[in-house]
């Protein structure tokens, strides 16, 4: 019964270990990078690596769809390109430390036509520095080429012109007149600047002028009253002058006759 027992512990603890060692012996790889891209734009993928133990040397044929134009592969974190046929798509690379989880190789590629493309790895095989290979298979990323969209200008919005306030005219204080200084006995007023004796030959001019203007308009007047005063007799001017010189020559008459009378 002891026996039995021992020989199953030890049948357990093998079937562990040995599925211990399997597991961490499966080293993989993964091909990171968008699943979008338009029309005729270049974007890359990356393949990384992960294992257990250091991998050495990755190998493998690199295919793609027919709406992906052109792909250019290079190696990545020390990772040397050793071998890459464009025709067939087959590669190798490697790293002489070898890497356990890194980015291992860059694949930029251009996309083509609208639909759905595809990047494919095939023939996987991984080496570990102890000459050790593990076959992977297949590994593949599906891209969706969306057909090109030209950027539209932004539409902005029309500026409209701010409305600006109509500048009202200040309103100015009224205006209050100046009080004028009441005069006090015994303020003499403020002398006022003389007058030149130009200006003032001139203003005498003026001045006789106007006394003699109004001088001719007194006469006038006094004229005009006279004739107004005279007593209207009914007798015109011919009327006095006939009376004047019947009168002087009965004056004359009367003179000679008595002249004529004492002789």
């Amino acid at each position: 019964m002891k026996k039995s027992l021992k020989i199953g512990l030890i049948g357990l603890i093998a079937f562990i270990g040995i599925g211990t060692k399997v597991l961490a012996q499966e080293p993989t790889i993964s091909i990171i990078g968008d699943k979008e891209i338009e029309e005729g734009a270049k974007k890359s993928l990356v393949v990384k690596v992960t294992s257990e133990e250091n991998i050495g040397v990755v190998s493998g044929t690199i295919e793609t769809s027919e709406n992906i134009e052109s792909i250019k592969v290079t190696g990545e974190n020390g990772w040397y390109l050793i071998a890459y046929n464009e025709d067939n798509g087959k590669f190798k690379i490697l790293k002489a430390a070898g890497a356990k989880e890194e980015e291992i190789m860059n694949i930029e590629y251009t996309a083509g036509e609208e639909g759905t493309g595809s990047i494919t790895i095939k023939d996987i095989q991984l080496t570990d520095i102890n000459y050790t290979k593990t076959e992977i298979g297949t590994k593949t990323k599906e891209i969706t080429i969306k057909k090109h969209q030209e950027e539209q200008p932004e539409e902005t919005p029309e500026e409209t012109p701010e409305e600006t306030p109509e500048e009202k005219p200040e309103e100015k204080p009224e205006e209050t007149p100046e009080e004028q200084p009441e005069e006090t006995p015994g303020e003499t007023p403020a002398e006022q600047p003389s007058e030149t004796p130009g200006e003032k030959l001139e203003e005498g001019k003026q001045t006789e002028l106007k006394e003699e203007e109004k001088k001719e308009d007194n006469k006038t007047d006094d004229s005009q009253k006279k004739n107004q005063d005279l007593p209207k007799t009914g007798i015109d001017t011919m009327g006095v002058i006939s009376i004047s010189t019947v009168g002087i020559i009965t004056v004359i008459s009367y003179v000679l006759y008595k002249r004529y009378k004492i002789a």
